[in-house]
């Protein structure tokens, strides 16, 4: 049964979560009506500030605070960046149309691509939304406090893979965690990854792959952990993919892990590339007939599995 502690930051991030989504739908429904900025854009603001006056809230509680210290209103109306909020959104109908300061340009979104755009709009409010209330608490969690002095990264599941290797990362007061368009994350105070786990706030990647927490994983990284690969090497390995000609067909590989210094290149010192588990899968399946063996051993010499 999930921990009182835990059961306040999944409600919190799903009270945000719901509120960045409505904020994101109220705000592409104004653009799709052509309605002018000066009608959306105290809409987006006004979510913002719902957003952030929540988040100094629930700062200040988890503080064991009576009341915050921050001004959610500094948080409204402003981007991630820190500029005029009206910037990323024009940005976004650039990317296709010059937009007008003063006013949304006709309905250009009407062709081809309309669902595409209607997306990019969503995700960038609700984006912009859910950050005013990450800085929000953060700066409530720096001006609130002064014995906490470091916050630890927390999941929201079902989460994504890039976040799951990263859940329990501990974190200084001050400094900021990267986010991907739609991350969820949340950052609470802790002094400790250990003191975070034992209130139920974090996990493992292998205790959120084994909960079926990780949404997006492919069918070859998928297996791969199934026969035994180190979760961390074969998520990491996302990043750095490109394709090569390699035994005799175009195969996907990474250059995660394939440093001088590294596991792979120890074992393959003369090999020009560092194969992607689907394609470790691919060969296997068509040469070897699925042999989970033949698959353990080519993942072993990829550095997917660490020993033998």
């Amino acid at each position: 049964m999930p921990s009182a502690q835990a059961q306040q930051a999944h409600s919190y991030r799903t009270e945000q979560a719901e509120r960045a989504a409505a904020g994101a739908a109220a705000v592409a429904e104004l653009i799709a009506s052509q309605r002018p900025w000066a009608s959306v854009l105290p809409v987006l603001a006004s979510y913002q500030l719902a957003s952030a006056a929540a988040a100094v809230v629930t700062m200040a509680q988890w503080l064991g605070n009576d009341h915050p210290t921050i001004d959610p209103r500094t948080f409204a109306g402003v981007s991630s960046a820190g500029y005029a909020i009206a910037e990323p959104l024009i940005a976004t109908i650039d990317k296709r149309i010059p937009a007008p300061a003063a006013a949304i340009p006709d309905p250009w979104w009407q062709r081809s691509d309309v669902a595409k755009f209607h997306r990019e709009i969503e995700q960038l409010v609700s984006s912009e939304i859910q950050d005013a209330a990450r800085s929000a608490a953060q700066s409530e969690m720096v001006s609130g406090s002064k014995s906490v002095t470091r916050y630890v990264r927390v999941l929201t599941p079902p989460t994504c893979k890039r976040c799951a290797v990263l859940a329990g990362k501990i974190y200084q007061d001050l400094d900021g965690f990267e986010r991907h368009p739609g991350c969820d994350c949340v950052h609470k105070p802790f002094e400790s990854w250990e003191a975070a786990r034992k209130a139920g706030l974090v996990v493992s990647p292998e205790d959120a792959y084994a909960q079926g927490y990780i949404r997006d994983l492919t069918a070859g990284e998928k297996r791969a952990i199934e026969d035994g690969a180190d979760i961390n090497q074969v998520i990491n390995s996302s990043s750095g993919i490109s394709t090569a000609d390699q035994f005799g067909r175009r195969v996907k590989t990474t250059r995660y892990g394939a440093t001088k210094r590294s596991l792979w290149r120890k074992r393959n010192p003369s090999a020009l590339v560092r194969l992607r588990p689907e394609s470790i899968y691919r060969i296997v399946d068509e040469e070897h007939g699925g042999d989970r063996d033949i698959a353990r051993q080519m993942l072993f010499s990829q550095g997917y599995i660490l020993s033998a």
